[in-house]
């Protein structure tokens, strides 16, 4: 919901609004400052939450009911030097995330497998979107693979972080 990402809003914002008219169960809930709050005004059943501290997007990331999270990342260079916390992020909320292809997050995923990564064509997004909230078996697959992927990434994190410290620990004995 940052200003880094007010490109990726604005482009989302026709995809949510024909997922909204395709689907009268579905909530969409955004994090954006005014400004996402004026694109998104008047749309039924969207929810914009204002950005907030790292503790606070914690806790708010750890509250149940999210399905399926959206990471369109368009080819700029500030997108080419991410990392892949949108994975992250959108597994530890609960929900499957549907990943531009270009996107670091693409590169730590297998698409129908721990996620979806779709082309940047909207109406291609729209369909990606509609198809895992109605299937909530592959959904729940997905969820559960994206899960054991992220503890497989926090496993690697963990060892490279001990090597480096042993690392560190033989060059100070020199």
């Amino acid at each position: 919901g940052t200003a880094s990402h007010l490109a990726e809003i604005r482009w989302l914002r026709p995809v949510m609004d024909e997922a909204l008219r395709r689907n009268e169960r579905l909530a969409i809930e955004i994090i954006g400052g005014r400004d996402v709050y004026r694109l998104y005004r008047g749309m039924p059943r969207v929810t914009v939450a204002h950005p907030m501290k790292w503790p606070a997007y914690q806790a708010f990331l750890a509250m149940p009911g999210r399905h399926v999270g959206l990471a369109p990342l368009l080819d700029l260079p500030f997108n080419r030097a991410r990392s892949y916390t949108k994975f992250f992020d959108i597994t530890l909320s609960g929900a499957v995330g549907v990943y531009s292809p270009n996107s670091a997050s693409a590169e730590v995923i297998s698409h129908g497998v721990e996620g979806q990564v779709v082309e940047l064509e909207q109406e291609a997004w729209v369909e990606a979107i509609l198809s895992l909230v109605q299937d909530e078996p592959l959904r729940q697959d997905m969820l559960r693979n994206a899960q054991d992927k992220l503890s497989e990434l926090a496993a690697q994190a963990r060892q490279g972080y001990s090597g480096l410290m042993a690392a560190r620990s033989g060059n100070e004995k020199e």
